[in-house]
């Protein structure tokens, strides 16, 4: 399976932060993964064998939806992909969408929250859930508002809870501090994980990984690799999600 994903952080183009660490464990699930995030600066890092994030290029938002949707375009004419991955329901999954019917390829859209949920973003939340081929959120709740709201049928939905690698991220944030590669456009500040209860672990805003509910609730001293490793990817909700929007054939 290779997947294309559209996403919003653009710290994934500092090979040192904990967002491409995780990437590259995403990336052991699969054939091929690759990233498009909006930045300033047009340019490819190949994070892994398996593992590319691309930086889109434009002086504005509205010149980096463009440089990503025609790069998208781009990668997906050269080379066929499973499925569409986008960390956004609103401007990028507006583009993962006429790229799926363009180039007939499932559509995953990622829900972490309603945030700037009026105007024309609502509209087009409302119009993009329900076509998706599979969504993925992290609560029941979101779930719930999914059914009930946005009509996206109960079937194509995946709850993937956020897992943080305490370790990982700590060992990155260090990494970071000490090479001073901080990138201006990075998501830096950082929050308390309330994957369950006195977790305490801190991760990076607007980034999540996600596994299993009873991964999930292993000890904080786990990392997620070992997690994964030990699953052999069986029940990995994002796995699952994946082939929930794979079209047949692809």
């Amino acid at each position: 399976m290779k997947i294309l994903s559209l996403g919003l952080d653009n710290s994934i183009l500092n090979k040192t932060s904990a967002l491409a660490e995780r990437t590259v464990m995403y990336g052991e699930l699969v054939e091929k993964y690759a990233v498009i995030v909006p930045d300033k600066k047009s340019e490819k890092i190949q994070l892994s064998e398996k593992v590319k994030a691309c930086g889109s290029g434009g002086n504005n938002k509205l010149a980096q939806l463009i440089k990503i949707y025609c790069l998208a375009k781009k990668i997906l004419s050269e080379e066929k992909y499973s499925v569409i991955t986008v960390q956004d329901q609103y401007y990028l999954a507006l583009i993962g969408l006429r790229l799926s019917k363009k180039v007939k390829v499932g559509l995953e859209i990622q829900v972490h929250g309603w945030e700037k949920y009026y105007g024309l973003r609502k509209l087009i939340a409302k119009y993009v859930l329900p076509r998706a081929g599979a969504v993925r959120c992290v609560n029941q709740r979101l779930k719930k508002r999914l059914v009930g709201e946005f009509n996206v049928m109960e079937n194509k939905i995946t709850v993937a809870p956020i897992f943080v690698d305490t370790a990982l991220s700590l060992r990155s944030a260090g990494r970071r501090r000490r090479a001073g590669m901080e990138r201006s456009g990075s998501a830096d500040g950082l929050t308390v994980c309330s994957c369950r209860p006195n977790c305490g672990a801190r991760l990076n805003h607007f980034t999540s990984a996600t596994t299993s509910g009873r991964e999930r609730r292993r000890p904080t001293g786990i990392s997620t690799q070992a997690c994964i490793g030990r699953s052999k990817f069986r029940g990995f909700p994002t796995r699952h999600s994946w082939v929930t929007a794979r079209r047949p054939g692809t």
